[in-house]
């Protein structure tokens, strides 16, 4: 038998000389004891039954514990003979996002033991094709009865709306998972939206505080970029302040709003153009264009043409390399700074010509079989 428990308050007590019937305060139980001085024909199943439906218990008896202080003859115990079903409320949907936005702020152990000051974590970046989240549906709820038979209302959980945002995709065959379509920065809204963004927007310098950056897609840079800093990029890097010492690495173009003083150890290079006001005292490498306004003592070469141009237009110092062009208002200066000029394939690059030159022999020699 179940013995009745002390967080159950008294709701209705039904006294006779022979049975005592109990229910608790919140109507989910019900409990008899008998007195067996007066229990002479107590000790009924239909007995007991009878006394419970007097006390208004209705639902959820327990026939086999009614059975059972019948036949053990049970006394001044109180036993639980009617339990009622709770109502269930279900619980809210929600979106299951399988990357963290707690950015850990500590420098980086490297595998030899030493610590790396520049590489921090303060985004999540995601890939193409990553799952970037899975919506979970809301539970069903369902309805309770206490022991008096009153019907006990329950709840569905709520379901949430579709994220909005950009960057995402609906799986084709699962509606509820997201997709990236593209490389970039994850930010999320809880339960409201979902951006993937490829560009990084830094609201002030990148410096030893702020760590390096290392992006999959353009980087923006409203501020400064100190020494020893690097970012690497993807697609194109702007910067609306002044590089120093720092090192620039951009799958597509690099734009210096400003300029660079390198210090000799400063480095841009781009797979498309590097534009600036100038360039000084740094190694500039660009598979286009190399656009300034003044190039002094830079190491810089660029598989198009470099021109510079402007008031000054000065090209002063330095080796300068173009494979189409090199032009300039002012090149070298009154104190002979040794500036050094070539233009031209070099012999690096003569040797890519030559293999794609070969490439091309052996594609079109394939092509006349196909048309064959």
């Amino acid at each position: 038998c179940g013995f009745g428990g002390e967080g159950f308050m008294e709701k209705s007590v039904t006294a006779f000389n022979e049975v005592q019937v109990r229910i608790s305060e919140d109507c989910m139980a019900a409990y008899i004891s008998v007195n067996p001085e007066d229990a002479q024909n107590v000790y009924i199943p239909t007995r007991l039954k009878d006394e419970l439906s007097n006390a208004g218990v209705v639902y959820g008896i327990k026939e086999e514990v009614l059975n059972d202080i019948c036949e053990k003859k049970i006394y001044y115990i109180e036993c639980l003979v009617a339990e009622g079903i709770k109502p269930v409320f279900g619980e809210a949907g929600y979106y299951k996002i399988p990357f963290t936005f707690d950015f850990d702020k500590k420098p980086k152990i490297l595998p030899d033991g030493s610590v790396d000051y520049n590489q921090f974590d303060d985004y999540c970046k995601v890939s193409e094709g990553d799952v970037i989240a899975e919506y979970v549906h809301a539970t069903k709820g369902s309805n309770g009865m206490d022991v008096r038979g009153k019907k006990i209302f329950g709840k569905n959980g709520k379901e949430q709306i579709a994220l909005k945002g950009k960057g995402f995709k609906l799986d084709e065959n699962n509606q509820d998972i997201y997709i990236a379509t593209v490389d970039g920065r994850l930010e999320y809204e809880e339960n409201r939206s979902i951006n993937i963004s490829n560009l990084y927007e830094v609201k002030g310098d990148v410096n030893f505080a702020t760590g390096s950056i290392q992006f999959p897609g353009d980087v923006h840079i409203h501020g400064n970029v100190t020494d020893g800093a690097t970012v690497r990029a993807s697609g194109q890097i702007i910067v609306d302040g002044c590089v120093e010492s720092a090192s620039l690495y951009a799958g597509q173009d690099i734009i210096l709003k400003n300029g660079m003083q390198g210090a000799g150890k400063g480095e841009l290079v781009a797979k498309g153009n590097v534009s600036a006001k100038f360039f000084e005292h740094a190694v500039v490498r660009a598979d286009g264009k190399i656009l300034a306004g003044a190039i002094m003592n830079c190491d810089t070469e660029s598989k198009d043409s470099i021109v510079v141009s402007g008031k000054i237009g000065a090209l002063i110092g330095g080796t300068t390399k173009a494979v189409e062009l090199i032009e300039a208002n002012i090149i070298g200066n009154m104190s002979e700074a040794k500036t050094i000029l070539r233009v031209g394939y070099g012999a690096e690059l003569t040797a890519e010509v030559n293999q794609n030159e070969m490439q091309i022999e052996e594609v079109q020699s394939a092509l006349d079989d196909l048309e064959d």
